[in-house]
């Protein structure tokens, strides 16, 4: 049987997950999206299964990230806290690991778990006005299996209860950035940067090359969130990267190890810091506040046009800037200059 919400085709499928909320003893709902008057209209039916003793949980794959709007933090934190009165495993999660975008609904009870896979959102637009398409798993292994990943979403290394995770504002997601471009490169010193003569210095090059590789440490913000002592969670912030030299860029006699001063080419001394990996100081980064060089280098691809706020960094970006790579042009001991 399919649900599409189109009558020529299955059936809705609102009224079916309004009636397996009414029957159920245990739910477990993992979407990407939720809407809060979805939310709302089922939190009486989430609270009372928890209070039943049964497992009661509901996971957002996309709000870590995208941030959600004040009125549905408020409704998602209250939920998620009279969840927890009831059964300290049960509650709200956010992934925090991983964007996850899918929608899965687990209902039933420890001798019967019915579990449905498809398209729509826990949401008004996905459980009842969009033509969505889900379907009901029948298949013993397939449901083996998805109830595997749904035990893997909720997993720690994946989800947090949503009070433990720093959730922003949908709408101050799209309009600020917690720490600006002007907000950290002006607590650097600046110096004259025609008084070095990079043509005679020896230099080594980091490659910025996209090409073959879904991963980048300029794009750390979309990766997974930062988890404190305290076992809450932060969101990556945008001008925070990881940049990893190769063993063929840290094996070199003109490598830095340990601390050391940049000199950029725009004028700004930057402190600096390699560690990391044992004795191959791997991670090169700025001292003290990681984000300072994340700003130096995305806030050149932004003000060149070639890359747009909050979007990754691809090798798209990196033709359209025109230079693929920073040099690193040894000094002396301690100081560098870098070319970007």
């Amino acid at each position: 049987m399919i649900f599409t919400n189109a009558k020529d085709f299955g059936e809705s499928f609102e009224p079916e997950v309004d009636q397996h909320f009414k029957s159920s003893s245990n739910v477990r709902i993992a979407s990407g999206y939720a809407s809060r008057n979805i939310v709302e209209n089922y939190s009486k039916d989430f609270i009372r299964i928890g209070e039943d003793g049964g497992k009661s949980q509901l996971l957002l794959g996309m709000a870590f990230f995208d941030g959600l709007s004040s009125p549905m933090i408020k409704t998602l934190s209250k939920l998620d806290n009279e969840l927890k009165n009831s059964n300290k495993d049960n509650g709200v999660f956010v992934c925090y690991s991983k964007r996850y975008h899918g929608k899965i609904y687990e209902f039933g009870n420890k001798d019967n778990r019915e579990l449905f896979l498809g398209s729509s959102n826990f949401s008004g637009s996905g459980l009842i006005r969009n033509m969505e398409c889900d379907i009901k798993v029948k298949d013993v292994e397939t449901k083996s299996d998805l109830i595997g990943y749904l035990d893997f979403l909720f997993n720690p290394d994946n989800a947090v209860t949503f009070n433990k995770a720093e959730i922003g504002s949908k709408k101050a997601k799209k309009t600020k950035i917690k720490s600006t471009y002007n907000d950290l490169m002006n607590t650097l010193e600046k110096y004259n940067k025609h008084k070095i003569k990079k043509e005679n210095l020896p230099f080594f090059e980091y490659e910025l090359n996209f090409k073959g590789k879904d991963k980048s440490g300029l794009n750390v913000y979309f990766g997974k969130g930062r988890m404190q002592k305290n076992g809450y969670v932060k969101p990556r912030d945008w001008y925070e990267i990881e940049i990893i030299a190769p063993v063929s860029i840290n094996s070199l006699d003109i490598y830095p190890k340990g601390d050391f001063l940049a000199f950029t080419d725009d004028g700004y001394k930057i402190p600096m810091r390699t560690q990391g990996g044992g004795h191959y100081y791997k991670n090169i980064r700025s001292k003290g506040n990681l984000k300072i060089f994340g700003a130096w280098i995305k806030g050149k691809l932004e003000k060149s046009g070639a890359l747009e706020k909050l979007k990754p960094v691809n090798q798209e970006v990196i033709d359209s800037y025109g230079n693929g790579s920073i040099k690193f042009y040894k000094i002396k001991d301690k100081e560098y200059y870098m070319e970007f």
